[in-house]
């Protein structure tokens, strides 16, 4: 599977999870307040390895809800349970799907860390890392 094919399929199990709207980037880039929300972030900066038949991805996205006030607040805390069940949803299409094999590590397969709007650079919801290994194109 190639890089863009496995950005491809992430984009769609986040859409059929419930993500309005994806789009590619650092971690710290800001949101489009334009665009639909839920929103789904792909890091594209993060590493990877070539093993002997595979290659192991070290993948981080961020599923960010629209909130309208910072530093927190009940506002924020819907928006992240709402981000908790999206993700939770996505991690179960995950899980199901053939062409990815989720791979278990230290604290757990998928490591969710809760964030809150500060600014435009980034949102509320989760930011969630995982290892995901698929076949080496050669």
């Amino acid at each position: 599977m190639t890089y863009a094919a496995l950005v491809a399929h992430l984009n769609a199990l986040a859409t059929e999870a419930g993500a309005a709207s994806f789009w590619i980037g650092a971690k710290s880039n800001g949101i489009n307040y334009n665009s639909p929300f839920p929103q789904v972030e792909f890091f594209n900066t993060q590493p990877s390895a070539l093993l002997e038949s595979s290659v192991q991805y070290s993948i981080g996205m961020g599923f960010y809800g629209r909130d309208t006030q910072e530093n927190g607040g009940p506002q924020s805390l819907q928006i992240q349970s709402e981000m908790d069940e999206l993700t939770q949803a996505f991690v179960r299409l995950l899980r199901d799907s053939e062409e990815v094999e989720l791979q278990e590590r230290p604290g757990g397969a998928v490591v969710r860390t809760p964030t809150i709007r500060s600014g435009t650079k980034v949102g509320t919801g989760l930011f969630i890392d995982f290892l995901l290994n698929v076949p080496a194109e050669c």
